[in-house]
């Protein structure tokens, strides 16, 4: 167990890791050795809480509460285990009340409270233990806690009621041989839990394999797509900028054009009045319509090299979308978007903060103004790269609503929209920011 959790860890598994560091203290306690179990039943608690599998932890503390009912001195230990149990298991229902699965929790109780005198309360807790189909094994705890309270009441019917049932429970087929019973049959209930968790986890293992096959090829096709979208794009930009030149040189030639037509109108006017056989309207009427001509091309001209500035504009517009989405910084972050479980590290997410400034000051300056939360400018970020809502609830480690709810306010101040759908439209329309 000890290397399975070695490796575990060093194949980037924190989970499989803790598991099998977790299934180890159960070895510890079938040999008595109760002193190592706590502290490796602590240590696994610890873990658990810091990678987030807070429930795993108080399935964990289960196994410790055994260890500490069985130490009179670890009364108020045990009290804070099960506070903490009480307050954030999610096994209780809408009554507060453990599925009949669960109960041995409450032979814990009845131990804490047998423990500080209150015999009632243990005994209530004792009973609660029971559910229908018990065999004699699953009752010893039960004949186990009331036969104790019964002596400490001095109630000698009652003593020999539950001493014969105890014996009975004991002496079953079944029972285990180790000379702590209730260690062994805890134990042994929290291996099968553990071993039902294990496989589900292998086969989301599997899941995860396959989606994460699946992505890397994706990435791939999309980098050979991209790479040759750009090199399309550059072909492209190259001409539009020689038709852009071409266009503006015919323009100023025809400017020129027509400074010398209007000389020579003036000339010739001047021989047409001098001669008066020479008509003049005949001369206008040549002179307008080559004018005519000429500045309706010339508009012409003038709309083209206006729509080839706008192309030019765009094409820009796209190169820095382009070169946005090739940073080193924000490869990374799309990668671990597809990895599920796994945020972004603060580092990065300044690397990231940098680069995007640096791309889009613009929407960087107005995020900056309206929008006061970290995590509404991470959203934003995120929505630009081209990452879902799912993605971006798993990299920020929020809940996917939490997510929506964020784009409807970055929506609302930036661009006076109260949805979450359209913040990307928007983006595109008002900063010229290009999908990926």
């Amino acid at each position: 167990r000890r290397k399975a959790s070695h490796y575990a860890y060093r194949a980037n598994q924190p989970l499989w890791g803790i598991y099998n560091l977790d299934m180890s203290a159960g070895a510890y306690i079938l040999l008595n050795k109760k002193d190592s179990a706590e502290i490796i039943q602590k240590q696994v608690m610890a873990l658990y809480d810091e990678y987030g599998y807070h429930q795993r932890a108080l399935q964990t503390s289960e196994a410790l509460m055994y260890l500490y009912t069985e130490q009179p001195g670890r009364l108020s230990d045990l009290k804070q285990l099960m506070d903490r149990f009480e307050a954030e298991s999610d096994l209780f229902d809408e009554h507060h009340e453990l599925p009949p699965s669960d109960r041995q929790y409450y032979y814990y109780k009845g131990r804490y409270y047998e423990g500080i005198g209150r015999l009632d309360s243990a005994e209530y807790y004792y009973r609660k233990i029971s559910r229908p189909n018990m065999d004699y094994v699953e009752k010893d705890p039960i004949y186990k806690g009331l036969l104790s309270v019964f002596q400490k009441r001095h109630l000698s019917d009652s003593i020999a009621k539950y001493a014969q049932l105890y014996c009975e429970a004991n002496d079953s087929s079944i029972a285990l041989k180790d000379q702590d019973l209730t260690a062994q049959t805890s134990a042994a209930y929290r291996y099968n839990r553990i071993q039902k968790i294990a496989h589900e986890n292998e086969t989301r293992a599997y899941k995860n394999l396959i989606s994460l096959i699946v992505s890397l090829v994706a990435t791939a096709l999309l980098i050979i797509i991209a790479v040759i979208t750009w090199k399309r794009h550059q072909q492209e930009l190259d001409r539009l900028k020689t038709e852009f030149a071409d266009t503006v040189e015919e323009y100023k030639e025809n400017l020129q054009k027509l400074q010398v037509l209007e000389s020579a109108h003036k000339n010739v006017i001047s021989v047409i009045q001098a001669e008066a056989n020479y008509t003049v309207s005949h001369i206008n009427e040549t002179y307008e319509a080559e004018k005519s001509r000429l500045l309706e091309e010339n508009q012409l001209l003038k709309t083209r090299i206006e729509d080839l500035q706008k192309e030019e504009e765009i094409s820009k517009h796209l190169d820095e979308s382009e070169r946005f989405a090739h940073e080193e910084i924000v490869q990374k972050v799309w990668k671990l978007s597809k990895k599920p479980m796994t945020t972004v590290p603060e580092d990065d997410w300044s690397e990231l903060m940098k680069v995007f400034s640096g791309s889009y000051p613009a929407l960087f300056r107005d995020l900056s103004q309206k929008c006061k939360s970290t995590q509404g400018i991470r959203v934003c970020i995120l929505t630009v790269i081209g990452i879902g809502g799912g993605e971006q609830a798993n990299l920020l480690g929020l809940k996917k609503q939490r997510v929506s709810n964020i784009k409807s306010q970055l929506n609302k101040a930036l661009f006076n929209e109260a949805s979450s759908r359209t913040l990307r439209k928007n983006l595109i329309v008002h900063y010229n920011i290009y999908n990926f």
